[in-house]
């Protein structure tokens, strides 16, 4: 979660304040909470952002709705969103799935 909020940072500086955000979420929001925002602002490729958007976009239902293999199609897209998306690649999103 950390890279989503300072995604490039190119100097040692840079990198120390990655480190300094990422320990605190840490400290302040459960696994669970950093997980959920991480799901909600992580990219799912071109322009969809979050979990919510891939699920509608890419499976037609909210991500409550989702069977496990699609959940797990889904988990892997922030990988690597524009190489994963299954409507473009959907052999490569399968492979990535499995």
């Amino acid at each position: 979660v950390a890279r989503l909020l300072d995604p490039h940072p190119k100097t040692f500086g840079g990198k120390i304040r990655q480190l300094w955000r990422a320990l605190q979420l840490e400290w302040h929001l459960s696994k669970r909470e950093i997980l959920t925002l991480y799901l909600n602002r992580a990219p799912f490729g071109g322009t969809l952002q979050g979990i919510g958007a891939a699920s509608w976009a890419y499976l037609g239902k909210s991500p409550a709705n989702l069977s496990y293999s699609e959940a797990a199609m889904l988990a892997v897209l922030p990988q690597a969103p524009s190489r994963l998306r299954p409507d473009r690649w959907p052999e490569r999103a399968e492979a990535a799935r499995n």
